[in-house]
């Protein structure tokens, strides 16, 4: 790794400066646990499950709602059929004005509406078994959203009190920051932040057998060059763009 002089700044506020690296890097893996959180992806899915019960009990009343007509319209026409047998075996029981022949058409017609009559009497009972399923149904279902909008409830709360114990983290590491970085020498303040803005390495720290806190080893010839240069030098990787601090142990 190559190095090129950038200036000079106290040496204690570049050794600072690595402190400052530290806690940004500290508060950005901060920043991402907050987006990150799983609390943010449970609480998610329960909104999402809340969400489809909700749907659920919806189409159960619709469902429900539907049998209840058609129950109320089947029961007209089973008293309209009732009366109308009723009317029918009256004539056949007067027998008035009808001969053999008529009186046989008279009863085989009411028997015909008697088959009517057993199957409106059949999609009754289908009708009255899905309703009270469907009200069996409705009751479940509104026993399950309760318990997850209680877990829901649950969650976001222990979301709410992590995100709080994660900013407020943050800011204290936020404060911590801006005491060190707020007295920095302008350039070096310059050079950092042209750094973090290239997203890669901002400050590395070089240790005096050469090998850097970011993994990277320094040749003794640069080695040997940092050294002996001005203490105060800042220095920049020409690799990775970012400032180089000569280390004391």
């Amino acid at each position: 790794m190559g190095t090129t002089p950038l200036g000079t700044a106290p040496r204690d506020e570049q050794l600072q400066l690595l402190a400052v690296a530290q806690l940004d890097a500290d508060i950005a893996r901060l920043r991402r646990d907050d987006v990150r959180h799983p609390l943010r992806a449970s609480s998610a899915e329960l909104m999402n499950r809340v969400g489809a019960q909700m749907n659920a009990i919806d189409g159960n009343a619709q469902q429900l709602k539907s049998t209840d007509s058609e129950l109320a319209a089947l029961s007209e026409q089973t008293d309209a059929l009732v009366n109308v047998i009723r009317e029918k075996k009256q004539l056949l029981q007067a027998g008035t004005g009808m001969d053999s022949r008529g009186l046989l058409a008279l009863q085989a017609d009411i028997d015909a509406q008697h088959a009517k009559l057993d199957a409106l009497s059949e999609r009754e009972f289908e009708l009255l078994e899905r309703a009270d399923s469907l009200g069996k149904r409705a009751v479940q279902l509104a026993h399950q959203l309760a318990e997850l909008k209680e877990k829901l409830l649950a969650e976001q709360v222990n979301l709410e009190n992590a995100v709080t114990d994660i900013r407020t983290h943050m800011e204290n590491l936020a404060a911590q920051r801006e005491s060190l970085y707020a007295p920095l020498a302008d350039q070096l303040k310059r050079e950092y932040e042209r750094a973090a803005d290239g997203g890669g390495y901002v400050v590395i720290g070089v240790h005096p057998n050469g090998v850097s806190t970011g993994g990277i080893e320094l040749s003794p010839i640069e080695l040997h060059r940092m050294k002996n240069a001005d203490p105060e030098t800042i220095w920049l990787s020409d690799e990775y763009d970012c400032i180089v601090v000569l280390l004391d142990s």
